[in-house]
């Protein structure tokens, strides 16, 4: 299933926007990377509860609610969130101190 995918990836876009414009500062960048952190771990959290609670995925979420439908691969959704998150700590870190480099 890649509704989880599209779900992400929308978040994602939305952070893009976030980082553009004219008026846009480190500050501001840090803060909406650091909220885009804090919904991925927010996200790990809701997954990895028992039982599962897809509610802020919405794709996810519609696709469940469907007839039929009912497989989705856990292990799967939530290694792909880990990811999703060492990634971003990796960008914020980038981000607040770009001449700092490991």
């Amino acid at each position: 299933m890649l509704a989880y995918l599209s779900d992400i990836f929308d978040t994602l876009n939305n952070l893009n926007l976030k980082l553009q414009g004219g008026d846009s500062n480190i500050v501001k960048h840090r803060d909406a990377i650091n909220m885009h952190i804090e919904k991925l771990r927010l996200w790990n959290r809701n997954i990895s509860a028992n039982p599962c609670n897809y509610s802020k995925f919405q794709k996810v979420s519609s696709l469940l609610d469907q007839e039929g439908f009912e497989e989705v691969e856990e292990a799967d959704f939530h290694n792909q969130i880990s990811n999703f998150n060492t990634m971003d700590e990796n960008i914020y870190r980038l981000s607040t101190d770009p001449y700092n480099v490991e």
